[in-house]
């Protein structure tokens, strides 16, 4: 046992890795520590339960009107894609091109058509 005239800083990381250790610790440094790392833990728990959860990720790319006719065989077509191009995921690069992204295709696909 280490003599209460040595102070030293206990090192959490360490006690953790090596919890054998904590038995050459006096009792009120153990308790000084335990105090410290509830509070830490209080405030880990505060920023977990105030932070929002990070939106998914969705993989997107842009179609041409060609890919998203082939992708969606029968559920779109040429002519509907570009009566269409007002929709928000639809963008008009010339008279006769368009870019379309998938992931907003395929949501505006899964709730339903509105048009």
């Amino acid at each position: 046992m280490i003599p209460f005239d040595v102070m030293r800083l206990i090192d959490l990381n360490v006690l953790c890795a090596r919890p054998e250790m904590a038995a050459n610790v006096p009792r009120n440094e153990l308790r000084g520590e335990r105090a410290r790392a509830a509070a830490c833990l209080a405030a880990i728990d505060s920023v977990i339960a105030s932070a929002p959860e990070p939106a998914e990720v969705v993989e997107d790319r842009l179609l041409t009107v060609s890919q998203a006719v082939e992708i969606f065989p029968g559920v779109v077509n040429r002519r509907w894609l570009f009566e269409h191009d007002s929709l928000p995921f639809i963008r008009r690069l010339s008279r006769k091109r368009l870019a379309i992204s998938e992931a907003g295709l395929r949501r505006y696909l899964a709730v339903g058509r509105k048009h």
